[in-house]
């Protein structure tokens, strides 16, 4: 009783603007105190506080007036020179260790950091940043590195922020999810804004130098080898959440006039199905493109030109042939003509060959056989087309058929007898080969070359 009267009396003697110092230990306060001068506790503060509701700490402060440099409204000094000599100990300037239990309902957040804008701010602001949350990691002087080029020779390691979500016990089982952080943003109806982000990842305005080995704007790595791995490393999803692109959107895209050597690099990575996928088109670990779906949607390889030039399938130096394996088609049906150019050097010949196991080289003709157009008793032979072919007829010293097809010009054509020697005029039109003979013929066989 007597020190706490002692402890009033030093309180109601010093002067209402002074900071008050107790030498030894003070007696519990039991009701409220009102100081209006700082108070200097050269032991630390300690307590045990009573149940309840009501805040432990309450702080009331009304920064004002004008100055031209930051300024700290509440400032904890921590001069550190504590040898923490643990592998994986730290010095935390500020714990605060929110446990709770069987008895709890409804969430939990440790520390809420809050800026608040409720009203316009002055016309002459140069800065109008406000965040709720600010993490610096600042160093002065070398940590013991002593080559950046190796990671066993670097030494420190300076983070702005840190978070962990983890679940530390075999009991915690069950939970929905695990996360180190999550970021939300949100404009409610009648609010604006020129950009709109999830997270800004950007450089400091004073940085000039690159990383010496790692130099990456986003960095994704398992800490211990014993990690489970992950299933993927970027997840948009619409299956367990929203979907959150726009139907007009892209997942991916870049802006501006930038310039890059590759847009995605994976050469140090092997895959085991394909290092891109879509529907109805694989690029393989090793290059091969595959377009279309089995039994399903053809695939197509569309190869777009200018007004003018060539577009083309090149192969490096030492690559010998271009192979397919299934058979080629040039041209849609009914929509555009076919056409196949073999090009060549200014000497020399370009060949169309078959291997010695590939059979025959054949040409086949459009899908419609020639009809008769004067030749009694007509029979086509079986295989004939408007390139090539064989027809029988009543013996006659001249027959003419029309083409199945339409020439775009005139074709070349030459003509035989089939029944005894004989001369023979050949006479062609884009629509009809006309052949006459010195003998009368009751067959003929023909080609025709042309467009």
């Amino acid at each position: 009783m007597r020190k706490l009267l002692g402890a009033l009396c030093l309180l109601f003697l010093s002067s209402a603007a002074s900071a008050q110092t107790f030498p030894g230990l003070l007696n519990l306060f039991t009701t409220p105190n009102t100081w209006t001068a700082l108070q200097k506790f050269n032991g630390g503060i300690g307590g045990t506080l009573p149940t309840g509701l009501a805040p432990a700490l309450f702080l009331s402060q009304t920064p004002s007036g004008t100055t031209s440099v930051s300024q700290f409204y509440n400032d904890f000094e921590i001069a550190d020179s504590a040898a923490l000599t643990g592998s994986q100990t730290f010095g935390v300037g500020l714990l605060v260790n929110q446990t709770f239990g069987n008895t709890v309902q409804g969430g939990r957040i440790a520390i809420q950091g809050q800026a608040l804008l409720v009203g316009t701010t002055s016309a002459s602001s140069s800065n109008r940043n406000y965040v709720g949350v600010f993490g610096t990691g600042i160093a002065q002087a070398n940590d013991n590195g002593t080559n950046p080029s190796a990671s066993v020779t670097s030494f420190g390691g300076i983070f702005g922020g840190n978070f962990l979500g983890i679940l530390n016990s075999a009991s915690a089982t069950a939970f929905l999810g695990v996360t180190g952080a999550e970021i939300n943003v949100a404009i409610i109806t009648g609010a604006s804004a020129w950009a709109k982000t999830l997270m800004n990842i950007a450089t400091d305005g004073r940085d000039r130098v690159q990383g010496t080995v790692v130099d990456t704007m986003l960095w994704f790595y398992n800490q211990s080898a014993s990690n489970p791995g992950w299933n993927n490393g970027l997840l948009f999803d619409g299956q367990n959440q929203n979907w959150p692109i726009k139907s007009t959107g892209a997942i991916i895209k870049t802006l501006g006039a930038g310039t890059a050597a590759l847009g995605a690099d994976f050469t140090a990575t092997t895959f085991s199905t394909g290092a891109f996928k879509s529907t109805g088109f694989l690029v393989d670990g090793s290059g091969l493109i595959t377009t279309g779906t089995n039994g399903g949607t053809g695939g197509q390889l569309a190869l777009n030109g200018s007004t003018s030039g060539n577009v083309a399938i090149n192969t490096n130096a030492t690559a010998s042939v271009i192979n397919f394996t299934q058979p080629i088609t040039v041209g849609f049906s009914g929509v555009i003509l076919g056409k196949v150019s073999i090009f060549g050097s200014t000497s020399g010949t370009t060949v169309l060959s078959g291997t010695a196991t590939g059979g025959h080289l054949t040409y086949v003709g459009s899908g419609t056989a020639p009809t008769n157009s004067a030749c009694t008793g007509f029979s086509l032979t079986t295989g004939s087309s408007d390139l090539a072919g064989t027809v029988s007829f009543t013996s006659a010293t001249s027959c003419a058929i029309s083409f199945g097809t339409a020439f775009a010009t005139a074709p070349f054509c030459q003509a035989s007898g089939g029944t005894a020697a004989t001369t023979v005029r050949v006479a062609a039109t884009t629509s009809v080969l006309t052949v006459t003979f010195g003998t009368a013929q009751a067959a003929m066989s023909w080609n025709c070359y042309g467009a």
